[in-house]
């Protein structure tokens, strides 16, 4: 075949597929009400080649997609659908929503349904496909413990909404009682490292920017010797400064040569740092007060040293023993003569 043929050959063989496609678009109604739920075909029959040949007239298949992932295919105000039946010049018919049924139907030419049906199932079990998210990969971040699980997570969640709406990714948490500490990020490549760096900072700061706009730190001067008192019997009177200024509380480790070991720091909303500030200047003035006690006041000062003038007076006046001892041998020889 030569050249000028096959070249002639593909044309006619596009010209028909989308005489097809087109055939497809004219015979099924596409309908998505993303608000109030999808329409449901009843045609349940499917169609396939035969004999190992890739057939050239419109198929019919049926996906079970579990329920709580169709709302992933729908995507946010029905993008995934669009961009599916676009670019793969599909029809995809979702069952009604609240009807309870998992089988979503995909028609159009072989090679389109099995692209739109490995998107779907992409879709339902990892967030995207390469169809509605071009680009997209999943990367996990482990933790060390359950506390940088809570962090990450945040209050009712907040931190990991926050994180994933600034950067465009997804955060899939682990479950709660599979015992994994790695959290899945998925997202572009860029998303996805602005992400990590994020999280890194909420872990090492205790907030960041994004999940706590309205948090400072402050460094609070503390006295090496005070630090203990602030800490509490194990670490009681910090966990309750804690909890009662919604604060965060980082003292510096003994054993860490880098550390200041005379300031604390408070990270919080700035008025709750002005009311903690006042609180801690109060444990630190307890903690002083024996010290002050040894500084002696002037009156007391100048009562003992005329006590210690007159003891010295009465030492000097005081007979020394070699000065008794004469005073007695002198004594014995008068009487002696």
């Amino acid at each position: 075949m030569t050249e000028e043929w096959k070249n002639r050959f593909d044309e006619e063989r596009r010209k028909y597929e989308d005489m097809l496609r087109q055939k497809i678009r004219l015979e099924v109604k596409q309908e998505i009400e993303v608000e109030e739920g999808w329409e449901v075909t009843t045609n349940r029959k499917s169609r396939g080649p035969k004999d190992g040949k890739e057939s050239k007239e419109p198929i019919v298949i049926d996906v079970k997609i579990p329920v709580r992932a169709h709302a992933r295919i729908i995507g946010n105000q029905g993008e995934n659908f669009k961009r599916l039946t676009q670019e793969l010049d599909v029809i995809i018919t979702m069952p009604k929503r609240d009807s309870g049924d998992d089988m979503v139907l995909i028609k159009g030419l072989p090679k389109d349904v099995h692209a739109a049906k490995r998107a779907i199932e992409d879709l339902a079990s990892k967030g995207y496909s390469t169809v509605t998210h071009p680009g997209y990969t999943t990367k996990p971040f482990p933790l060390q413990n359950r506390f940088q699980l809570s962090t990450v997570f945040g209050k009712k969640g907040a931190n990991v909404r926050a994180i994933a709406n600034a950067t465009d990714t997804t955060l899939k948490m682990p479950e709660k009682d599979s015992g994994s500490l790695t959290i899945m990020i998925t997202g572009a490549e860029r998303a996805i490292d602005a992400a990590i760096t994020m999280i890194n900072e909420l872990l090492e700061q205790g907030y960041t920017k994004t999940t706590h706009p309205e948090w400072v730190c402050e460094e609070i001067p503390v006295p090496a010797a005070a630090i203990g008192a602030i800490i509490g019997q194990g670490g009681q009177r910090l966990q309750d400064l804690v909890a009662e200024h919604k604060v965060r509380i980082d003292v510096p480790r003994r054993d860490d040569p880098t550390a200041k070991q005379d300031a604390i720091y408070v990270k919080g909303p700035a008025k709750n740092i002005t009311r903690i500030k006042r609180e801690i200047a109060s444990i630190v003035a307890e903690r002083e007060v024996p010290f002050e006690q040894e500084v002696p006041d002037p009156a007391w000062q100048e009562e003992v040293q005329a006590r210690q003038e007159v003891q010295a007076w009465q030492e000097v006046q005081a007979p020394r023993p070699w000065q008794a001892l004469q005073a007695l041998s002198c004594s014995c020889l008068l009487f002696r003569f």
